[in-house]
Order: C-alpha cells, then sequence, then structure tokens
C-alpha cells in the first residue's frame, strides 16, 4: 500500500438524466478526408473550439483522436479496444484504489475530454455525473470513445454546476479535469471553488486534479498552494521521468483525511489490461515531492493570476502539441 500524509509519501504492505443550457453549435458531417494515412472522419465548430475526430496510423496500429484546435483531448488505439494512448490519463482511474473505510462509487467528473477515466469507471459500476462545457465533446466521447451511458450529465460551467447544482449531492471523488489548449479556466482553480467541490465530498472522499505544467512553475505552485489551504493531505503523481521534460501531466489528490493510501490489485484482478496495466505497475515510481509553497500566493475569486501564469506553459503546450503528431496532421486533419 502507498500512503501520503500531508506532503510525505510513505509504503506499507499491507436511467439517464440530462440537463442542458443553451448551446450553439455549428456541424457538418463530412466526406471522410483522408490524407497522408489520416482520416478525418468528423468535425464540429463548438462552444470551446473546432472539435474534431480523427484515425491515425501508428507503429501500434491505427488511434483515434479528437482535437480541439491546436490541442489533442486524448486518443484511444482502435485495436485495443480504445485503449489510450496517453497513459497518466488513466491515473484519475485510479482513485478507486485509495484505501478508505466505505466502497461507495458516486462520482463527479468536471471535463469529460474522450472520457477514459469515466469509461473504465462506469465498465466497473461506479455512478458517474459528467459536466462537460461543450455539448460536442459529450457527443463525441459517446459516439467514438465507448463512453457508456452515465447517471447524469451536465451540459454548462463547471463552476457554477458546484456552487449552485451539485450542493445537494454527496461524492466519493471529483475528478476535476479541464485542462485544454494550453491553458486551465481559472475560475474552477479559485478557493473559493475548491471550499465548493470540498462541501460536495464526504468526509473521506478524494478530489483528483489534472494539472499540466512542471512541478516548479509558478502557475502549478499557486495551484498547489490554493489546494493545500483546503484540504489536509494533497500528494502529487505523475508519470516515471516526466520531470525529464519541462511540460508534463501531473494528478493532485486532494483528501480531508490524515492520509491517502493506496491498495492495488493482484494482477489477475486488475479490471483492465494493456497501457491501463502497465501504467498501474509503474505507480510506485510517480509520487512527487511537494514543492516549497513558502510566500506562494493563494487564488481567490477576486485575485486570480493563474491566465497570465499559464502563458509560459500554452507556448510550451504548442511545442509538444507539434511533437506528438506531425504537422501534416496540424494542417489538414481539422
Amino acid at each position: 500500500m502507498f500512503i501520503a500524509s500531508g506532503s510525505v509519501l510513505f509504503l506499507t504492505h499491507s436511467h439517464h438524466a440530462g440537463i442542458t443550457v443553451k448551446q450553439c453549435t455549428r456541424h457538418w458531417q463530412p466526406e471522410p478526408s483522408q490524407f497522408d494515412g489520416m482520416q478525418l472522419i468528423a468535425h464540429a465548430e463548438s462552444n470551446t473550439g473546432f472539435i474534431s475526430i480523427v484515425n491515425v496510423p501508428s507503429d501500434h496500429g491505427l488511434f483515434r483522436v479528437m482535437r480541439c484546435d491546436h490541442s489533442i483531448i486524448g486518443g484511444g488505439y482502435l485495436d485495443y479496444n480504445l485503449d489510450s494512448i496517453f497513459g497518466s490519463f488513466y491515473f484519475m482511474d485510479f482513485v478507486r484504489y485509495i484505501t478508505r473505510k466505505e466502497d461507495t462509487k458516486q462520482v463527479l467528473q468536471i471535463g469529460l475530454g474522450i472520457g477514459v477515466s469515466a469509461r473504465t469507471l462506469l465498465k466497473t459500476g461506479y455512478q458517474v455525473d459528467i459536466v462537460e462545457l461543450d455539448p460536442k465533446v459529450y457527443d463525441y466521447a459517446k459516439k467514438y470513445f465507448d463512453l457508456p451511458e452515465p447517471r447524469s450529465y451536465y451540459i454548462g460551467d463547471g463552476r457554477y454546476y458546484v456552487d449552485a447544482i451539485a450542493q445537494n449531492q454527496t461524492y466519493d471523488f471529483v475528478l476535476h479535469d479541464v485542462f485544454t489548449g494550453g491553458l486551465v479556466p481559472k475560475t474552477l482553480f479559485s478557493i473559493e471553488c475548491m471550499a465548493s467541490i470540498k462541501r460536495i465530498l464526504k468526509p473521506n472522499g478524494v478530489l483528483a486534479v489534472n494539472f499540466v505544467g512542471n512541478s516548479h512553475s509558478e502557475g502549478t505552485l499557486v495551484v498547489l498552494k490554493t489546494l493545500k489551504e483546503i484540504f489536509k493531505t494533497v500528494a502529487i503523481f505523475t508519470e516515471p521521468q516526466a520531470e525529464e521534460s519541462e511540460f508534463f501531466n501531473m494528478v493532485i489528490y486532494c483528501s480531508s483525511m490524515n492520509e491517502i493510501g493506496f491498495e492495488f490489485p493482484d494482477e489477475d484482478e486488475i479490471p483492465f489490461k494493456g497501457t491501463y496495466q502497465s501504467v498501474l505497475g509503474q505507480f510506485a515510481h510517480s509520487h512527487l515531492k511537494m514543492p516549497d509553497l513558502e510566500g506562494k500566493q493563494v487564488i481567490t475569486d477576486k485575485h486570480n493570476p493563474l491566465e497570465k501564469l499559464q502563458v509560459d506553459s500554452a507556448r510550451a503546450h504548442w511545442k509538444v502539441m507539434r511533437q506528438v503528431l506531425k504537422e501534416a496532421f496540424w494542417m489538414e486533419m481539422y
């Protein structure tokens, strides 16, 4: 078992309800477009940008991605049950392995993407409520990425949902994954927002926050400072060797419990194989030390610098996306 206490990690043995807001999208059903082996199979202009679904050949077979402007929201290998092309996208699913006194399965997912963790959790009996700003992202996740029917979904602003709609709900886990295009919406990272999320978590519930950047950027540091003001225990995980890069996914687990412990199943009890199993096997080497937060400010609704602090991250994201997929993808597949 892994236990994170405060910012220290220890090892031990041991039917559908849809709510929508007024939306405006333009949608084309294109003739399948091919270029250099890639195939554009769907695209639509929506409220967060231009959303495209593209099949891309690789050494590991054909994979499918969802693109929003100059960002890859997610992707999966078509020959391997849409196994995620990004291993760290499974980290949010790993909340299921956190040791808790009760074994209920109520989950709120804020920010869907292609639904990597929502899909694995739904397929194993978890009750998942989904909040997604973009209606086309939700539609495409269901049509092209095998997202099962959630317990409920809400198309609209995540901050409004946690402040107003969800206040009579309680969850075991809240999965907070709103990064796209190099930036996150700043209102979903203020101390007031995190306090609202804490109110809808059970006393031993866990918030998992996906954040992209690096562990020493000012944007990351103020996010961590804000989380530690609200939650007793905060622990950061990323893929091994990720820190060798200046730009990577990290998942921050937060709880009011004194410690966050992970207890993993035996190999024959792991619910999914492939990348999921591989990433789970490396999780022991994925913990990042909490950086020094002395003197760092807390993000508030009144004083929120996060937008400005993400400028460098947005530039880095642009460069990384050009490395993940070749220029022809960005120029032709939209």
